[in-house]
Protein backbone atom coordinates (compact mmCIF):
# COMPACT_ATOMS: atom_id res chain seq x y z
CA UNK A 1 0.00 0.00 0.00
CA UNK A 2 1.68 3.54 -1.06
CA UNK A 3 1.65 6.33 1.27
CA UNK A 4 -0.38 9.39 -0.38
CA UNK A 5 1.53 12.32 -1.24
CA UNK A 6 4.96 9.89 -1.11
CA UNK A 7 7.54 12.84 -2.03
CA UNK A 8 5.95 15.07 0.87
CA UNK A 9 5.67 12.02 3.17
CA UNK A 10 9.20 10.63 2.36
CA UNK A 11 10.96 14.32 1.24
CA UNK A 12 13.55 14.56 4.51
CA UNK A 13 14.58 11.00 3.99
CA UNK A 14 17.96 10.41 3.67
CA UNK A 15 19.19 7.93 1.12
CA UNK A 16 21.71 4.72 1.84
CA UNK A 17 25.02 4.94 0.69
CA UNK A 18 24.21 2.83 -2.42
CA UNK A 19 21.26 4.86 -3.07
CA UNK A 20 19.22 2.29 -3.74
CA UNK A 21 16.61 3.23 -0.94
CA UNK A 22 15.92 4.82 1.83
CA UNK A 23 17.15 5.17 5.30
CA UNK A 24 14.64 4.24 8.35
CA UNK A 25 15.38 6.97 10.46
CA UNK A 26 11.83 8.35 11.39
CA UNK A 27 12.12 11.64 9.32
CA UNK A 28 8.41 10.73 6.83
CA UNK A 29 5.78 13.00 7.84
CA UNK A 30 2.98 11.67 10.01
CA UNK A 31 -0.14 10.50 7.72
CA UNK A 32 -1.92 12.66 9.61
CA UNK A 33 0.03 16.13 8.90
CA UNK A 34 -0.06 15.42 5.07
CA UNK A 35 -2.29 17.60 3.09
CA UNK A 36 -5.60 16.29 3.02
CA UNK A 37 -6.49 12.73 1.48
CA UNK A 38 -8.44 9.67 1.79
CA UNK A 39 -8.10 6.41 2.41
CA UNK A 40 -9.73 5.20 -0.75
CA UNK A 41 -6.92 7.36 -2.60
CA UNK A 42 -4.10 5.30 -1.72
CA UNK A 43 -2.30 2.85 -4.56
CA UNK A 44 -3.27 -0.70 -3.68
CA UNK A 45 -1.17 -2.93 -6.62
CA UNK A 46 -3.08 -6.64 -6.42
CA UNK A 47 -1.53 -9.76 -7.27
CA UNK A 48 -3.49 -11.28 -9.74
CA UNK A 49 -3.40 -15.03 -11.29
CA UNK A 50 0.12 -15.97 -10.11
CA UNK A 51 2.69 -15.39 -7.39
CA UNK A 52 4.60 -11.92 -8.02
CA UNK A 53 6.29 -9.60 -5.97
CA UNK A 54 7.35 -5.85 -6.68
CA UNK A 55 7.83 -3.04 -4.51
CA UNK A 56 9.27 0.19 -4.93
CA UNK A 57 10.51 0.51 -1.28
CA UNK A 58 10.64 4.24 -0.91
CA UNK A 59 6.74 4.43 -1.37
CA UNK A 60 5.34 2.02 0.45
CA UNK A 61 4.19 2.39 3.75
CA UNK A 62 3.17 -1.15 4.32
CA UNK A 63 2.38 -4.70 2.53
CA UNK A 64 -0.49 -6.59 2.29
CA UNK A 65 0.55 -10.20 1.65
CA UNK A 66 -1.77 -13.11 0.29
CA UNK A 67 -1.37 -16.61 2.20
CA UNK A 68 0.35 -18.83 -0.01
CA UNK A 69 -2.40 -21.25 -2.71
CA UNK A 70 -3.00 -24.56 -1.66
CA UNK A 71 -0.64 -26.93 -3.77
CA UNK A 72 2.32 -24.60 -3.29
CA UNK A 73 5.45 -25.35 -0.61
CA UNK A 74 5.11 -23.69 2.77
CA UNK A 75 8.53 -24.83 4.03
CA UNK A 76 10.95 -21.72 2.60
CA UNK A 77 8.07 -19.09 2.60
CA UNK A 78 9.04 -15.87 4.39
CA UNK A 79 5.30 -15.67 5.30
CA UNK A 80 3.17 -18.61 4.34
CA UNK A 81 0.06 -17.79 6.08
CA UNK A 82 0.20 -13.98 4.95
CA UNK A 83 0.86 -11.00 6.60
CA UNK A 84 0.50 -7.22 6.75
CA UNK A 85 3.62 -5.59 7.23
CA UNK A 86 3.33 -1.65 8.93
CA UNK A 87 6.87 -1.35 10.46
CA UNK A 88 8.56 0.63 7.86
CA UNK A 89 12.06 -1.18 8.23
CA UNK A 90 10.46 -4.36 7.90
CA UNK A 91 8.85 -3.16 4.47
CA UNK A 92 12.03 -1.44 2.85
Amino acid sequence: MYTPHLYVWMGAAHTKSTRLGLKCEGLEVELGALLPWEEAQRKTLPVVRELVFQVHPCSAAELLIDSLPEGMAHEAALYPDGTHLTDLKEVR
